[in-house]
């Protein structure tokens, strides 16, 4: 759908949630967890409710927030809507070849490239880089063929398993593919070593739950500290830090202002 200043926004269903996106704020330092305000939820909910009948969103319907910031090659005079999405190479005065701007979801085209030019600077004679069309771990399976042996054993939880894991979730299934399952591939096959990476980056479970600090992150945490042996005191600092960074991200619902700025009630 478009905003009233013609961008382009998007709904897209994610298990039991949808997730609402994206707004062209301007980030002008650097964080770790950027900050979102009031204005951008009230930005993308003020779209949607615009766009499509029955009962309007509001606030309280939000279970999580996050931002991440794209970085864009500078243009002056731009306003951050204006500016091109397009990546850009260039060699500096000590022939470092660096790359900029371009989309998440281009990364691995973006790297091939990288590589080419790397070899032709150098002189060297390579082989064309794959890295744009190899598959990533799990990606060697079709995901529907997947889904439809997984559905029978697995129900809606194969639709999970395979949008996460691919063909990775075969094993998982197999080991139950519950929460415990999860947590148990994310400690032995991927390296994970904080309750942070598996709830937010992992497995998403932070951003696309209806409860995302509730009693399923206590669970998590007990699975973890006996896969990694933590003290009770590591169990608790971990499960507080994942608490800590969803009560941060959603800081910005203010309904109270909601009520004031928009007339609604939210009682």
């Amino acid at each position: 759908t478009m905003t009233k200043d013609r961008r382009p926004v998007f709904a897209v269903r994610v298990g039991e949630v949808t997730y609402l996106g994206t707004t062209d704020t301007f980030y002008p330092s650097t964080d770790v967890w950027p900050r979102v305000e009031w204005a951008d939820v009230d930005y993308l909910l003020d779209t949607m409710n615009a766009t499509f009948g029955g009962e309007p969103l509001r606030s309280t319907d939000v279970v999580s927030i996050w931002a991440g910031i794209r970085p864009l090659i500078s243009q002056a005079g731009k306003k951050p809507s204006e500016i091109s999405r397009k990546d850009e190479t260039w060699i500096g005065p000590g022939g470092v070849l660096s790359i900029a701007g371009g989309k998440l979801t281009a990364y691995r085209t973006m790297a091939e490239r990288i590589v080419d030019r790397v070899a032709t600077e150098l002189g060297r004679s390579a082989l064309p880089c794959r890295t744009g069309t190899e598959p990533l771990v799990g990606g060697d399976a079709d995901p529907a063929a997947l889904r439809s042996l997984l559905v029978a054993t697995m129900g809606k939880a194969s639709e999970r398993l395979v949008d996460l894991w691919g063909s990775e979730a075969l094993g998982l299934a197999a080991d139950g593919g519950d929460l415990e399952a999860e947590i148990r591939h994310a400690v032995t096959q991927e390296g994970t070593l904080r309750l942070e990476d598996y709830w937010i980056r992992r497995s998403g479970r932070a951003w696309f739950t209806l409860d995302a600090v509730g009693h399923d992150l206590d669970i998590a945490g007990d699975v973890m500290a006996e896969l990694l042996g933590w003290s009770a005191d590591r169990r608790a600092s971990e499960i507080s830090n994942c608490r800590t960074i969803h009560q941060d991200s959603i800081a910005c619902l203010d309904h109270s202002h909601e009520r004031s700025v928009r007339g609604l009630d939210n009682d």
